[in-house]
């Protein structure tokens, strides 16, 4: 099973986005009452940090919500993030914490 992802910035995700905007980003917004480690879990619609994204030959800022999570295990009435879902198309690649997993 994934790890569950938490958020304030603890959590990575890789974006897909080109250089020289930014690559990675970290999770950020979470429950602000249900904790892994004293850190928030992150939920659907959850946003991760803002960051720079390509458009066209510039970088713009902006922040994605978690558009995948699991169908199963809910917070706050709202699927869980884990260790590969995904911001739009920003995976989570790191989930912030090592010791609390979650299912489908």
């Amino acid at each position: 099973m994934p790890l569950i992802a938490i958020g304030d910035e603890k959590g990575a995700v890789t974006t897909f986005h080109v250089s020289p905007c930014d690559l990675t980003t970290k999770t950020d917004e979470c429950s602000l009452d249900v904790f892994v480690g004293g850190v928030g879990v992150v939920r659907a619609g959850d946003k991760d940090a803002i960051h720079k994204y390509n458009v066209g030959d510039n970088c713009q800022l902006h922040q994605v919500g978690l558009s995948t999570y699991s169908l199963s295990v809910k917070v706050n009435g709202e699927g869980v993030g884990r260790v590969g879902d995904y911001y739009g198309i920003e995976l989570i690649s790191d989930a912030g914490q090592e010791s609390v997993s979650a299912g489908v």
